[in-house]
C-alpha cells in the first residue's frame, strides 16, 4: 500500500525522524482513509551540497512541490 519516502539534509535526531514519520502516516491515514498498519515511512538524508543533484534525480511529473526559490 502507500509508502511514504523524505529525503532532507542531515541533523535530525533519531527521536525527530520518528516523531515526523508519525505525523506523515497519520496525516495519509486521514487523507485517503487507509488503515495505519499498511503504511511505511523512510527517511533518507543528503548533504547540502548533494541537494540540487539529488531533486533533479526525480521525474518532473512525480515533484507536486517544489521549494521556493531563494532570492537574491
Amino acid at each position: 500500500m502507500p509508502h511514504i519516502s523524505v529525503t532532507m539534509h542531515p541533523g535530525r535526531t533519531p527521536e525527530q525522524k520518528e516523531a515526523l514519520a508519525g505525523a506523515l502516516k497519520r496525516a495519509l491515514t486521514d487523507s485517503l482513509g487507509c488503515p495505519e498498519g499498511v503504511v511505511s515511512v523512510s527517511v533518507a538524508e543528503v548533504p547540502p551540497e548533494k541537494w540540487q543533484e539529488h531533486l533533479k534525480s526525480f521525474p518532473e511529473e512525480s515533484m507536486l512541490i517544489l521549494p521556493d526559490k531563494k532570492k537574491d
